[in-house]
């Protein structure tokens, strides 16, 4: 699940306690009927990058001084959390959208209905809640404010399919709602485990904000760059729900051609055609650079952190971890489920 190398041991003390963290969400997604557990587990337990949980983790380990020892069960229960939030939005979401698959399997509403996966969507919420209310009101006073923002950024995103007019600041006024506040969350839940310092907190919600500003934007590149066995699900998908993202709306500045193909009725052989000439323009690299500042702020952040300048080691590896996660190389990642990565 790690992408480092294993710089001094930390790359395989974050496997170990990904490995509890998996343990935790495998419990958490116990159920007593039957038919109930199997859908929220289908996710839950389902394969996964375990990106927030990673980042939660990274983040604690600047505020401990024994490299040797695992993180503490609160560091497990605050990383289980975020992963199950993260989880139970992307019920919700596959509802939205009418997704029929999830990283290259049927999604749970294509399986058991829209209602089984909302409901599912509700169950994984409302355990992360659980736990967050147990580490202590700070923590789930901070999820419970930017889970809000991502339901916001959802509905921004619902309301503005197939607006070709759409700004660039609305579409990364999603992209920093819907995505970016929940690593946010995660960075800073993961060091208030074992710092309760206001500028270090502020530090790593930065470092986490435009870490998810830059991992969205890659994200959206991907669907308009990638082939479908890398997505695990159709190439081109933003485009045929209306979902017109910063990259393509890039592309559309530069090729106002375009204009019309991007409608609901569009047809296949359209949405190829589109595909092809965002490859074929300059909106790629335009974005890439975009992903690449964002990164650099995240590590702008990230070294103001006081946790981050008392444990130079580990926050160099949580900055390698960013640039390799947000690299231009990672537009040719293998495709999904094919490996622990």
């Amino acid at each position: 699940m790690t992408v480092m190398a294993d710089d001094g041991g930390i790359a395989a003390r974050l496997s170990v306690d990904l490995e509890r963290v998996e343990a935790r969400l495998r419990d958490l997604a116990q159920v007593d009927r039957a038919d109930l557990a199997e859908a929220v587990g289908f996710q839950v337990g389902g394969f996964r990058r375990r990106l927030r949980p990673q980042l939660a983790l990274l983040a604690h380990y600047m505020t401990t001084d024994d490299d040797t020892v695992p993180a503490t069960d609160r560091a497990i229960d605050a990383s289980t959390a975020v992963e199950m939030l993260h989880v139970g939005s992307l019920y919700h979401d596959d509802v939205i959208d009418g997704a029929a698959q999830r990283h290259g399997r049927e999604s749970v509403n294509a399986r058991w209905g829209d209602g089984m996966a909302i409901l599912s969507g509700d169950y994984a919420m409302i355990r992360a809640s659980g736990l967050l209310a147990q580490l202590g009101r700070r923590e789930a006073l901070l999820l419970t404010d930017l889970g809000c923002l991502m339901a916001e950024g959802m509905v921004a995103e619902m309301l503005e399919r197939f607006d070709v007019d759409r700004s660039e600041e609305a579409a990364l006024a999603v992209v920093t709602n819907k995505t970016a506040t929940l690593m946010s969350g995660s960075c800073a839940v993961g060091v208030l485990q074992g710092c309760r310092n206001d500028a270090c907190i502020d530090a790593m919600l930065g470092f986490g904000r435009h870490f998810g500003i830059g991992y969205q934007l890659l994200d959206d590149l991907l669907d308009l760059t990638a082939t479908a066995e890398q997505l695990g699900k159709p190439v081109g998908n933003d485009i045929r729900e209306g979902i017109y993202t910063l990259p393509l709306l890039r592309a559309l500045q530069r090729d106002p051609a375009l204009r019309p193909l991007l409608r609901p009725e569009i047809t296949e052989a359209e949405i190829a055609q589109v595909l092809g000439r965002v490859r074929a323009g300059e909106a790629v690299e335009e974005v890439l650079t975009l992903v690449a500042q964002h990164v650099d702020q995240a590590v702008t952040h990230l070294r103001q952190a006081d946790c981050a300048r008392a444990r130079p080691r580990i926050a160099a590896a949580i900055e390698d971890f960013a640039r390799t996660i947000l690299s231009r190389q990672a537009l040719n990642r293998r495709p999904r489920g094919s490996s622990p990565v």
